[in-house]
């Protein structure tokens, strides 16, 4: 290690000593290395002996312990990159003094070189930033997995959704991620967090509108309807007609060209470019040809690199003040009496709904909803309607009765003919086919002793009922002869 002053040489030829000394040591390498101190000869000679104890430890392979860990953090910021770029510092331990906001700028240029589109990078910095100032992170080793659940926890209890805060959670796990990859961090400091269950606090649930009532009365009366917002009634029932008829989002209506429509005869469709779609993929959407013959028309006249919908800028994030208009005007309520809404995305719900209603292949609704899980498509966007499941269960196949059906017992009158054999009244007097007339059970038992009156009397001989004879006591002959 050598601590000295480096000249430099003035305008006029002349070599002066630099201000500050400067520190010349070998790393674990053994390349040679140069790094500004401080104008303190003493403290620069201080700065010359921790290098060379982190070099011996980098050697080694081990990390600083707890006195040189505070010198590190108290280095100016010029010195620590200096040493992280020699390799003698590991990259967590240079980032560590660095403010967040440099931090999320870098994240956000990393989130742009994936593609992702500038309003969601706004967005997931925008969550990030929040929550960490609110957690009290200003740089990175201040990261802990307690601080951001009780800020959450304290959002929620101020109004903030669970949905909402699965996203500022889901956001900075992204971003602790992305720290621990590019070697900021060398553990997750998010690792054992998880989201909660947004279904038990839902804020807004959409409804689905029906292609047999109220999609026809929207669209008409949209077609009917004036201009409003600077968007005339034929236009916007064309947008809401696409919608519920393709399953487009509000951006990938707005960003669809004339040279994405594709009106092979028998077969017209939407090319849906990688650029357009909300999953970056491209896709291939079938149209009606109904659909396809007024679209046709309207891009008659128009270039193919011109946008097929003429929609103002503000339709990408108010497209539902232009719905509500129509829905108003067809009367049909906002919100039902479940509080279930109809804002433009429920066009989306609608499209899924109605292709489940009409018996379609649920792997087919899920491919043309372009979902990635059949829970997306079966779970979420697949609205029940009030009599559905009515309507499904009334079309199972009647099952058999469990319970036998009961004969019919004739009724005795005593003016009609014999009744059959073994069908009168349990308890009644009844009378078998050779005219044999029984007195009921109940009768004999409660006859005087001896009385022969109460005994039956058949020409046959049976004296046990029209069911079973039964032989004649010894009394009773006696009493004959």
């Amino acid at each position: 290690m050598r601590v000295f002053k480096r000249k430099r040489r003035t305008p006029q030829g002349r070599h002066v000593p630099s201000r500050n000394w400067s520190v010349e040591f070998r790393d674990h390498a053994g390349a040679i290395h140069r790094i500004a101190a401080f104008s303190d000869r003493a403290a620069s000679e201080a700065l010359g002996r921790k290098v060379e104890r982190l070099v011996a430890l980098r050697s080694a392979g081990e990390a600083p312990d707890l006195e040189l860990t505070r010198f590190i953090s108290g280095l100016p910021k010029r010195v620590r990159e200096k040493l992280g770029e020699v390799g003698v510092l590991a990259r967590a331990r240079v980032a560590g003094g660095r403010p967040i906001g440099s931090l999320l700028e870098e994240y956000g240029e990393t989130l742009a070189a994936r593609d992702r589109t500038e309003s969601y990078i706004r967005k997931v910095v925008r969550r990030i930033s929040k929550a960490l100032e609110g957690s009290g992170v200003r740089v990175l080793p201040d990261l802990q997995a307690g601080r951001l659940e009780r800020y959450l926890a304290t959002a929620r209890e101020g109004g903030l959704s669970i949905r909402t805060s699965n996203h500022y959670l889901a956001a900075c796990v992204s971003f602790a991620r992305w720290a621990m990859v590019e070697g900021y961090l060398d553990h997750d400091p998010f690792a054992g967090l998880k989201p909660l269950n947004a279904r038990l606090d839902t804020r807004r649930e959409r409804r689905a509108l029906s292609f047999d009532d109220e999609l026809p009365r929207l669209i008409r009366a949209a077609a009917e309807g004036p201009i409003h917002r600077g968007l005339d009634g034929s236009h916007r029932a064309l947008v809401y007609r696409l919608a519920a008829e393709t399953g487009l989002r509000v951006a990938e209506l707005a960003a669809l060209r004339v040279c994405d429509l594709d009106l092979e005869e028998g077969r017209p469709a939407i090319s849906l470019p990688a650029r357009a779609a909300k999953n970056r993929k491209a896709a291939r959407l079938e149209l009606p040809v109904s659909t396809a013959k007024e679209l046709s028309a309207v891009v008659s006249k128009k270039l193919p690199q011109a946008p097929l919908l003429d929609l103002p800028r503000s339709f990408r994030d108010k497209a539902t003040r232009w719905l509500r208009f129509d829905l108003e005007a067809a009367g049909i309520p906002y919100e039902d009496e479940r509080g279930r809404v109809a804002d433009f995305h429920a066009l989306r719900a609608s499209f899924v709904s109605g292709l489940m209603r009409s018996g379609a292949n649920p792997r087919v609704v899920q491919t043309m909803a372009r979902h990635a899980s059949a829970e997306m498509t079966l779970g979420i966007y697949t609205k029940l309607g009030r009599d559905d499941e009515r309507q499904a269960l009334e079309r199972l196949p009647a099952l058999p009765a469990t319970s036998a059906p009961q004969a019919e017992v004739p009724q005795a009158t005593g003016t009609a003919g014999p009744m059959a054999f073994g069908h009168g009244p349990r308890n009644g007097p009844s009378q078998d086919a050779a005219g044999c007339t029984s007195v009921p059970r109940q009768a004999q038992r409660n006859a005087p002793h001896g009385s022969v009156e109460r005994v039956p009397r058949c020409e046959d001989g049976g004296g046990g009922g029209s069911r079973t004879p039964v032989p004649e006591s010894a009394p009773t002959r006696r009493l004959r002869a």
